[in-house]
């Protein structure tokens, strides 16, 4: 996971346009609240779903 001052990246997959990347959450929520943003492919909202895949720092 990258690490920012204020917020952090999760990666989602997009339903709608079928993309995936990532999208920044703000510090102090969780991943689940990518899932409201808008897909950074298409713009649309409500079609997010979180990638299965964690990145991890080593």
């Amino acid at each position: 996971m990258i690490v920012n001052e204020d917020y952090y990246l999760v990666m989602v997959n997009c339903t709608q346009c079928n993309a995936s990347g990532p999208v920044r959450v703000d510090k102090g929520k969780t991943r689940d609240h990518a899932l409201s943003q808008e897909c950074p492919t298409c713009g649309v909202k409500g079609y997010l779903s979180l990638m299965d895949e964690e990145v991890k720092s080593e």
